[in-house]
């Protein structure tokens, strides 16, 4: 297979994941709403990021690295503001 398609599939896909958040935490950021999401999947997702991060890091891949650098705001933010959500409604009882 050619090198080239090789690289375009991987791009293509590197910026796939990296954006897949961006409609939710756009979403979160504009309505403010957390209600539905599960703070479990966005702290696996957010430990996943990290850990992918860390691997890519280490190997000196620059690829994996900017592929989760970007996911790691957005997944972040999502998960900072629905654990704001569960504590400050913890808070109200």
């Amino acid at each position: 297979m050619p090198e080239t398609f090789v690289t375009i599939i991987g791009t293509v896909a590197a910026c796939c994941t990296s954006f897949g958040l961006a409609p939710q935490a756009f979403r979160v950021w504009r309505t403010k709403e957390t209600e539905q999401l599960s703070l479990g999947a966005f702290g696996l997702m957010l430990t996943g990021t990290i850990l992918w991060l860390c691997y890519g890091i280490f190997r000196f891949d620059a690829v994996l690295i900017a592929a989760n650098i970007i996911p790691l705001f957005f997944v972040s933010y999502v998960f900072i503001e629905k654990a704001r959500a569960l504590n400050k409604s913890t808070n109200e009882l």
